[in-house]
């Protein structure tokens, strides 16, 4: 994410970091804008994205789990199909972009890349989870406010669920080529 500031976006980034109460405590390296945000207490996925959304001010949310990567080109990649998205007058639909992501196979040689479909249906959204996974999605913050917080009493899949409600509210999940290193 870094690497895209000041390339004349038309949406506002900033970087949070949300340390769930590991030990030791996380010692990023951080730049002037960006902020760590460390929690006393081990709250889990949900509570932590969405003490990191709740601290948020820019425009858009992206999520990066601390075993994932991004490849450098993936938000850019996103950002262009939300404004295209944006630009449709005919659709008011909420929108999540996600991108392709690629897995390292168990023998740790090879990756397996994966292309997700675009999804607009509930019967798509809960067919699976498997087209947008949690370090793929780029979602307007007006969005997420729409739909609301994760629910924090699920200890699982609390994205899921809220793809679910997504979908419940006439949302889509558009896939932009984007990658990430899991």
């Amino acid at each position: 994410m870094r690497a895209q500031r000041g390339q004349g976006t038309d949406f506002t980034l900033e970087v949070i970091i949300v340390d769930d109460a590991s030990n030791p405590p996380l010692r990023p390296t951080l730049n002037a804008a960006d902020r760590c945000i460390r929690l006393d207490a081990n709250g889990g996925a949900a509570h932590a994205r969405n003490v990191g959304c709740k601290a948020a001010t820019g425009d858009v949310i992206a999520f990066l789990d601390s075993d994932d990567q991004w490849l450098e080109t993936k938000i850019a990649r996103q950002l262009e199909v939300l404004r295209q998205h944006r630009r449709r007058t005919d659709d008011v639909s909420p929108v999540v972009v996600c991108s392709g992501y690629r897995t390292r196979r168990r023998s740790g040689l090879a990756f397996q890349e994966v292309i997700p479909n675009s999804v607009d249906s509930l019967v798509g959204f809960v067919s699976g989870c498997r087209f947008c996974p949690g370090s793929t999605a780029l979602l307007p913050r007006d969005v997420f406010e729409d739909i609301g917080p994760f629910d924090e009493k699920l200890l699982r899949l609390e994205d899921y669920d809220w793809y679910i409600r997504l979908a419940l509210h006439g949302g889509r999940a558009d896939c932009a080529r984007g990658a990430r290193k899991h």
